[in-house]
């Protein structure tokens, strides 16, 4: 019999056990996600409540944070059904904005900073996926990480797939817990933990519940990007509004929930990665494609019929959009002739742009919702100034006014590029005067922090970012 070998019966033996493993993982999940305590919601006067899915509880906006947020600045569409609010783009949970870091260079990959405060060297390490060299971090420095070194010890043992003692390090975690963010990382942790590290055997039920969560926490991140691939692969299924399309309608389920895992900035680099990936592709299918209406508010959009007479120029007044972001989006030249009863797509909703100074990323939304996002270069230290910033001039191949000369468009040593997008030089005691973003002559600057205080793009992409935000538009820097 092909029983008959000891090798052969032990492997069986193994299998029947490892399927034991997987079907008590559901049943403790459904005991630690769903019956454990309640975290505490952080207040949100201003928002609405929005549910996830009709079972799941209400999903409040997330705490602002200190300074000019996303929120503040661009305003946040209505909610439209069970989709999460897009959110703020907050620091990493756990990090000290007030901590120096210098970065290892001035230009390129290495320039960048990922994680700040005292949990930076953790994080790092188990974003090059070294969990044995996090592991021995976190223990060194146990004493003075408290629950938040616990999280590191607890993620990097899930790593090393010692399930037994990841999940005693999220308990302990959950137990010590200061803040719902840290009990968000532990209560996904635990099933994770339950799930044998494999988030796809987590039930899409617990997956909503848990990415439901307000902070901006790896927990909530990794739950928004589990839930949102099953969405998007079929293997949750949504409750779309009666007469709706149910497969347009999750394909935006699964862009918003993207969305808020990506926006949270708190997954590793590869899971990050991953969800760019499919946050992209679907914003492409769905927000960027002119001829598809939206079903949800993720984000508002109009579809314009054209009237006799009416130019490109008279349609984005009406909708308050900019003609360059409204030619771009329907993939029109400005002057192009429309027909009578064309459809156009309009994005109405306040656009801004949000530049980040560690990651050397700007991320372009309209109220709250992604589009795209770039990498940039900045100044060294703190030449390039922080606050909400109003763009009020937009040339097309400026001159460079330096050191009391004019430098032509064109000239070897004018810097600026093919697009400029100044700043009110009277905001924020002065701030922003001279200050702006532009495209560059020096492509391989970006991303990197060697400009003399603006906001470097290449110019392909500042010629992208140029139609889609207005003069009037928000360029924010926290």
């Amino acid at each position: 019999m092909a029983w008959s070998t000891p090798e052969k019966r032990r492997q069986r033996a193994l299998e029947y056990t490892a399927l034991g493993f997987a079907a008590l993982g559901i049943v403790v999940l459904g005991v630690v996600v769903l019956g454990g305590p309640a975290a505490p919601q952080r207040p949100t006067p201003a928002e609405p409540s929005v549910a996830v899915v009709p079972s799941a509880p209400p999903v409040p906006m997330p705490a602002l944070p200190a300074g000019p947020s996303l929120l503040q600045v661009a305003g946040h569409p209505e909610s439209a059904g069970p989709l999460p609010p897009g959110g703020p783009i907050v620091p990493p949970r756990g990090t000290d904005p007030s901590t120096e870091v210098q970065p290892s260079a001035t230009r390129g990959a290495a320039s960048i900073v990922r994680w700040r405060g005292p949990l930076a060297q953790g994080m790092q390490l188990l974003d090059q996926a070294r969990a044995g060299d996090a592991l021995a971090w976190a223990q060194q420095h146990d004493a003075h990480l408290g629950a938040a070194g616990r999280l590191i010890q607890a993620r990097a043992l899930l790593d090393l797939r010692r399930f037994n003692d990841a999940r005693l390090a999220f308990a302990a975690a959950q137990r010590d817990a200061q803040d719902a963010g840290t009990r968000s990382d532990a209560q996904f942790g635990l099933a994770l933990c339950a799930a044998g590290g494999q988030p796809e055997l987590i039930a899409s039920d617990a997956l909503a519940v848990l990415a439901a969560d307000a902070s901006a926490s790896w927990g909530m991140a990794r739950a928004a990007l589990a839930y949102a691939q099953a969405v998007e692969d079929g293997h949750a299924t949504v409750n779309a509004p009666g007469g709706t399309d149910p497969k347009p309608y999750a394909e935006e389920m699964a862009r918003a929930y993207y969305q808020k895992a990506f926006l949270a900035q708190t997954l590793e680099r590869s899971h990050e990665e991953l969800c760019r990936q499919r946050l992209e592709a679907l914003t492409d299918r769905i927000v960027l494609n002119p001829g598809r209406a939206h079903l949800t508010e993720q984000p508002r959009a109009t579809m314009h019929a054209v009237e006799p007479g009416q130019s490109l120029y008279a349609i984005a007044k009406r909708h308050g959009v900019s003609i360059g972001a409204l030619a771009r989006l329907n993939r029109l030249e400005r002057n192009a002739f429309l027909r009578v009863g064309q459809t156009l797509k309009v994005l109405p909703g306040r656009v801004s742009l949000h530049v980040d100074r560690w990651r050397l990323t700007a991320t372009l939304l309209v109220d709250g919702a992604y589009l795209k996002q770039w990498p940039v270069g900045i100044g060294p230290d703190d030449k390039t100034p922080s606050g909400a910033f109003t763009v009020r001039t937009k040339l097309v191949n400026p001159d460079w006014y330096y050191g009391g000369q004019r430098i032509p468009f064109g000239h070897p040593e004018n810097i600026l590029g093919t697009r400029w997008l100044g700043f009110d030089r009277d905001e924020h005691g002065g701030k922003g005067a001279g200050i702006g973003v532009h495209g560059t002559a020096i492509p391989e600057s970006v991303p990197g922090r060697e400009s003399k205080g603006c906001v470097r793009m290449r110019n392909a992409e500042v010629e992208e970012l140029y139609d889609w935000l207005p003069q009037g538009g928000l360029v924010v820097i926290p």
